[in-house]
């Protein structure tokens, strides 16, 4: 009878033992789920590093064996012409824009749209990648901060200032718009350079351009 009791309390011990082997071996599991994920993490942490790497070595080979004097905008920067707010207001009514326009000067210097484009060029904004939220919730590199620097670095490092920043409320987005000394209104992606005339019928999507405000 002892001898049946043994084999019991054996087999209790060895079903407890792979009991507790299948907790560890489930444990394992995630573990390795859990890792798996950290290293997609890493992977893309290291990625991005790298973006930003290929962005630094494009602003080192454009500067290098530069003066700091030169550091500035390379081209001819001829003014097409000189503007007051008046005129700038009635630009945008002709378009129909819908923002509330908040002028930032009184006169405006204005470049034409070849020039606008050779600074595009020359200009690295769009170059480092778009980041989003980080684990604060709060946005890293969005759509305002490229706008924001593209609309002070062309004020800053030309004597124009016919560029403006555009808060879009109504497509949750902002990006910047460019009046030419023809009196046409240009919307301006500044994480993609691309350009081209505002057309309030057509506009859609973070482009709505139905109610925001315009800071130029």
């Amino acid at each position: 009878m002892f001898y049946i009791l043994d084999l019991f309390k054996g087999k209790r011990v060895l079903i407890d033992e792979r009991n507790a082997y299948k907790s560890q071996l489930k444990t394992c599991k995630t573990e390795k789920g859990q890792i798996k994920d950290e290293l997609a993490i890493a992977l893309n942490d290291i990625n991005t590093i790298s973006d930003e790497v290929n962005v630094l070595n494009n602003i080192i080979n454009q500067y290098k064996n530069t003066d700091v004097g030169q550091l500035v905008y390379p081209y001819p920067t001829p003014i097409a012409a000189t503007k007051d707010y008046t005129w700038v207001f009635n630009c945008l009514s002709n378009y129909r824009v819908k923002f509330g326009f908040l002028p930032m000067d009184k006169s405006f210097n204005i470049a034409s749209k070849e020039d606008i484009i050779k600074f595009l060029q020359w200009d690295l904004t769009n170059e480092p990648p778009y980041l989003g939220d980080n684990d604060q919730g709060s946005k890293i590199r969005d759509c305002d901060k490229y706008a924001r620097r593209l609309w002070d670095r062309y004020s800053w490092m030309t004597p124009w200032n016919n560029i403006g920043f555009v808060l879009d409320l109504s497509g949750g987005h902002a990006y910047n718009c460019a009046l030419c000394e023809d009196g046409r209104v240009y919307m301006l992606e500044p994480q993609s350079d691309k350009l081209w005339e505002f057309n309030s019928d057509k506009a859609k999507g973070i482009y709505d351009a139905e109610s925001g405000y315009l800071l130029i």
